[in-house]
């Protein structure tokens, strides 16, 4: 439960009760995974981006199978430029949870960065398809219909 309560403190932005919960949750349940997903995405808001890299990949290690861990993997490697690194774990979170707009548009960005432009278009598409805005803006700058 605490684990759950972090991850709410940090939707509505209350970092320091987020936290708090977050690492209760860690020593209560050091083997389930939110708690350190939530502290990971704390350290990322602070620009603590190898603390969150430590923390997402915690996350990932315990269960690779929670999409919101290895998007946020994946996002922490862009972070840091490592591309090489994140595009497996983004690819995996829109197989996870393919209906994530956010999941695909992600994936593109991070094909983008790597120089895949058919693969990013490929991304941004089925982004689209989910009712993503800004993956519409992009496809429809590269004159994509």
């Amino acid at each position: 439960f605490a684990a759950f309560e972090g991850a709410t403190y940090y939707g509505e932005g209350n970092l320091s009760r987020a936290e708090e919960k977050s690492k209760e949750a860690v020593a209560l349940s050091p083997g389930l995974a939110g708690g350190y997903n939530t502290l990971g995405l704390i350290s990322a808001s602070r620009a603590a981006v190898d603390s969150a890299l430590a923390l997402f990949r915690r996350a990932v290690e315990i269960d690779s199978t929670y999409p919101h861990a290895c998007r946020n993997l994946g996002e922490a490697y862009l972070a840091k430029g490592e591309i090489v690194a994140a595009i497996p774990l983004l690819r995996k979170e829109t197989l996870l949870q393919p209906s994530s707009a956010d999941g695909w548009e992600e994936l593109g960005r991070a094909y983008d960065m790597a120089g895949d432009t058919l693969q990013a278009m490929a991304s941004y598409v089925e982004a689209a398809r989910r009712g993503s805005a800004t993956a519409e803006r992009i496809l429809h700058a590269r004159g994509v219909q």
